[in-house]
């Protein structure tokens, strides 16, 4: 019995430290954590067209701050209606906006909400519009999508130049420029079935590039990529743009030659080395772009790479 006594004694004061910082942690939790049964709440519902991959327990984030969480999505014929709670002392004005976005690391859904500046607060109860954002990792999937655009692209203009090198159009020209004016009416068809295909190719391009513009310029709006990146992006594109007009240009002009003219196996030989060349550059300009996306979509807060 002395013994137990003896111990009991030792080991009261170790033991009081730790009921003192236990019980610390759970008042402090209890009356200072925002997920805390202490603190007074109220409730809304937001209304939206769609919500992506929303589920109860996602964070609802008001001017940066975690106020709160998602309590209920309930999908209906006419809207998204998606019901969250916050903190009594989250003022929220009506004309706020209600965003849905991915964030963090692993691209977790949660309600983004930008707070209006006026006083007509929503009360308990009450029902507003929200506006679904693709977020980051949308961003993200669209730059996967822009890429894989561009290798397209790439490979439809390697094929046309291989076309003119070492495939069946590239031999029949070579035939054209040895035999000359005794092959005038075939260098003419076969120039303008080549120019219909190259055409295609370039056109192709264009729309292509024009597109990985909008992606980019999107994506710098959003803030997914720095203004800087982003201009320099641009810049890229649109230099890889207008070297594709030229060369569509370039393709014109041999083909308005080819209509005045009689000196098919030179224009040919001209032309062909020309739109060879070009689509050389274009490939390459293709990849180095491909490159600078893919670079600066690892500057992106979700790893889409």
């Amino acid at each position: 019995m002395n013994q137990l006594l003896k111990t009991i004694k030792a080991n009261l004061f170790p033991f009081i430290v730790f009921m003192i910082l236990v019980s610390a942690c759970v008042f402090g939790w209890y009356f200072y954590h925002p997920s805390s049964p202490y603190h007074a709440r109220y409730s809304f519902v937001v209304s939206y067209q769609e919500v992506g991959t929303l589920s109860p327990g996602n964070r609802v984030v008001v001017r940066g701050i975690a106020k709160g969480q998602i309590l209920k999505v309930e999908l209906t014929d006419d809207a998204v209606f998606v019901k969250v709670e916050v903190l009594a002392d989250a003022k929220i004005s009506r004309h706020s906006e209600f965003r849905l976005i991915n964030a963090g690391l692993m691209g977790e859904r949660e309600m983004n909400i930008l707070t209006a500046d006026d006083d007509d607060w929503i009360a308990d109860g009450d029902t507003v519009l929200g506006a679904y954002d693709d977020g980051i990792a949308g961003v993200g999937m669209v730059f996967l999508n822009a890429i894989a655009d561009l290798d397209t692209m790439r490979q439809m203009v390697v094929a046309l130049k291989d076309s003119l090198t070492i495939g069946t159009s590239g031999k029949k020209m070579e035939r054209i420029v040895k035999k000359g004016k005794n092959l005038v009416r075939a260098g003419e068809n076969l120039v303008t079935e080549t120019r219909n295909d190259a055409q295609a190719v370039l056109d192709k391009a264009e729309s292509t590039l024009q597109k990985v513009r909008g992606v980019i310029d999107d994506a710098a709006s959003k803030g997914a990529v720095s203004v800087e990146k982003g201009s320099a992006m641009l810049a890229h594109v649109d230099s890889v743009l207008a070297q594709v007009k030229a060369t569509k240009e370039e393709l014109d002009a041999v083909s308005a030659r080819l209509d005045k003219t009689d000196n098919t196996a030179g224009l040919v030989a001209t032309g062909k080395g020309k739109l060879v060349k070009e689509l050389d550059k274009i490939s390459v300009d293709i990849d180095k772009l491909t490159s600078d996306i893919k670079k600066s979509g690892l500057k992106l807060n979700v790893d889409i790479f």
